[in-house]
Parts: structure tokens; C-alpha cells; sequence
């Protein structure tokens, strides 16, 4: 495995853990819509990069992000049960890929939105957290849910 695999699977895990403790994911916002990037390692159903929504767990990060293609743009606060209710299972449906913890150089992990929410579950389990959900009876019947999607 390469070091920038290595850094970004690094990265990928304190995102996991920081959003966990906080319950809170930033994302870049202007008024044209949020900070998205091209992927380089997942394709649309015509065979084009696929798009990428990025997140931080940070506003700091989030922030020194947005310069060159994301000048302009600023942090916005998502609060995690919302981030994994409405924006993971909405980027599923709208076919978009979650970028984790890009940096500077816009380049970070891409991860399915849907394995997102499975790996936040593993996270929440490990520190014994448990969030109040809007459309499911608890984290585990959305993670048995989006396991059974992902089975097909």
C-alpha cells in the first residue's frame, strides 16, 4: 500500500472517530451548492468520474480547503444523525460518492455513502454511543437495512 493510501485510510479513521464523539460533519457551501471534486476511483453509470461530496470532521479543515476551485466556499455544520439520515442516503440515491478529509491538494478518500454509514455504525459501537434517529428505530436497523441494499 502506498503512504497516500496509507494517510488517507488514516485520515478516513479519525474523521470516523471525531464525528462519533461530536456528532457533527462539515461541509464546503456557496451559493452555486456544496464542495465536490471528480472521482478517481468510482464511475458513473455513463462511464464518467462520478461526482464526490467532501466532508470534514473539522471546520479548520474544512476551511483550509477553501481556496483555488473552493475559494469562496464556507464550513457549514451538519449534525451527524442528519448527515447519515439525509446526506449519506440521498448521495446513494443521487449516485454520489462521499470524500473524506480531503485536503489542501483536494485529494482524500472516496467511500461509498452507504458503506459510510456501516463503518459510522462500527464506530458508534465501538465507544457504546447511540444516536436518536428521525426515520429509523436505531442505528442497527438502519446498518441491517443498508447491509441487505448492499447484499443486492
Amino acid at each position: 500500500m502506498e503512504q497516500d493510501d496509507t494517510n488517507m485510510i488514516q485520515r478516513q479513521e479519525k474523521f470516523l472517530e471525531t464525528i462519533c464523539q461530536t456528532e457533527v460533519v462539515w461541509v464546503l457551501e456557496k451559493e452555486e451548492g456544496y464542495a465536490t471534486a471528480s472521482s478517481i476511483n468510482f464511475e458513473d453509470e455513463d462511464g464518467e468520474p462520478a461526482e464526490v461530496l467532501c466532508f470534514w470532521s473539522e471546520k479548520d479543515f474544512a476551511q483550509a480547503c477553501s481556496k483555488d476551485d473552493w475559494e469562496g466556499y464556507i464550513p457549514i455544520e451538519i449534525s451527524l444523525t442528519d448527515f447519515i439520515e439525509n446526506w449519506c442516503i440521498g448521495m446513494d440515491n443521487d449516485l454520489i460518492m462521499a470524500g473524506i478529509e480531503f485536503d489542501d491538494e483536494l485529494t482524500g478518500n472516496e467511500v461509498d455513502p452507504l458503506e459510510l454509514i456501516l463503518e459510522i455504525n462500527e464506530v458508534l459501537k465501538k465507544i457504546n454511543k447511540k444516536l436518536m434517529l428521525q426515520n429509523y428505530k436505531s442505528m442497527n436497523d438502519l446498518a441491517d437495512e443498508v447491509t441487505k441494499i448492499l447484499e443486492n
